[in-house]
């Protein structure tokens, strides 16, 4: 099967995963004239390291089914969570919401009408809003996370010569070596481990080429 995006429109307002009244709150920061710029970045890093986007998008994700692989039970959605499907059209013919079903978590959508048991080969297009309502909408793992990022960057900041670098695409995070010299260092590329631990579960693996 091979499967394509052939548009995606972001229609969200932030990319925040969190607020920096929160970060604010639950570090103790009161002087930091630059927070709200930290938790967008971190926010986007974050996003950009679990390789999906978590802002708000309205996707049209195409699949083609070749006639060797008969009728597929299911198709999962790239974008995910799926806060709603808008239409499925199965070669040129919309299938009516009442004949089929979708996980909002997982991105999981199968046929549920009783004289088909799954999606015929040919082309079948699915039109869906996927991402979180953010930043109020954002799991709290990730909230979390962009608050302990923006932590260990203060507890670095003028301790250590010593500085690491965490890059994924264009972007990059530079901070001290404190996770080192308490012996907290992990192997999620550079990140502090207790991050790694939240966002693990909201990162997209990409399996191929």
């Amino acid at each position: 099967m091979q499967r394509f995006i052939e548009s995606s429109v972001e229609t969200g307002t932030s990319y925040d995963l969190t607020t920096s009244a929160a970060v604010a709150a639950a570090l103790g920061i009161t002087d930091d004239a630059a927070l709200e710029l930290k938790v967008t970045n971190y926010s986007r890093l974050i996003a950009d390291i679990c390789n999906r986007p978590f802002v708000t998008q309205t996707v049209t994700e195409s699949f083609r089914i070749s006639s060797y692989e008969q009728s597929r039970t299911e198709l999962k959605l790239n974008c995910w969570p799926v806060q709603e499907i808008i239409s499925i059209t199965e070669n040129d013919s919309v299938i009516a919401p009442a004949d089929y079903e979708f996980n909002k978590e997982n991105g999981l959508v199968w046929r549920t009408a009783r004289d088909w048991w799954g999606f015929c080969s040919g082309l079948t297009e699915v039109v869906y809003v996927s991402g979180y309502d953010l930043p109020e909408g954002a799991p709290m793992p990730l909230a979390m996370a962009v608050a302990e990022l923006i932590r260990a960057a203060q507890f670095t900041s003028g301790r250590d010569p010593a500085i690491r670098s965490v890059q994924h695409g264009d972007r990059q995070v530079t901070y001290g070596d404190f996770y080192n010299r308490f012996g907290l260092q992990g192997s999620n590329g550079g990140l502090p481990p207790n991050v790694g631990g939240l966002i693990d579960p909201y990162r997209r693996l990409v399996w191929g080429g």
